[in-house]
């Protein structure tokens, strides 16, 4: 977004309209904590009516604040993904070894920190030992201006960026 902003002139309008139809386009979310006061476009699903990942695949309902959140646990390990794309990854992983749950863990979460990204998975540390939990506060801000608020998110703290003029 930072990117996108600088492109515009610091003209937020213009770089959330790119970036919200850049998203809708790729088939992800904005990762915005309100996006519809910021997109008339923006829509609410019902992730309970997706498609699971797989077979035996089931969902969890969790309470986020204002919001009910969808989770996907798998059937052997009860691995709970907050994300369904990064549950269907994992499933692919799983098919892959033969629905053996322990191999497929090991190579996505290789495979995420290898790109730098999170597992998106509810308590990682308790499948992964090689899993380290890092502090979101002390990551460089996408840009001059930025600040960060500490949101309490069930058992854990997540860091919001909040962009400069907004």
């Amino acid at each position: 977004f930072e990117q996108l902003r600088r492109t515009h002139g610091n003209n937020e309008e213009q770089a959330w309209k790119e970036y919200a139809k850049m998203k809708r386009k790729a088939g992800n979310e904005t990762q915005v904590v309100s996006p519809g006061q910021y997109d008339p476009n923006h829509k609410r699903s019902d992730p309970t009516k997706d498609t699971p990942p797989g077979p035996g695949w089931t969902h969890k309902v969790v309470k986020n604040g204002m919001q009910n959140r969808c989770h996907w646990v798998s059937p052997v390990r009860n691995i709970e993904f907050r994300r369904l794309p990064q549950a269907c990854e994992f499933e692919q992983l799983r098919r892959t070894h033969g629905n053996n749950e322990e191999q497929a863990w090991k190579e996505y979460a290789k495979m995420k920190r290898k790109a730098g990204n999170e597992t998106q998975v509810v308590s990682p540390g308790q499948y992964d030992p090689n899993h380290k939990r890092s502090d979101p506060t002390k990551d460089t801000p996408p840009g001059p201006g930025w600040t960060h608020k500490v949101v309490k998110n069930g058992m854990q703290n997540r860091c919001h960026w909040v962009s400069p003029v907004r």
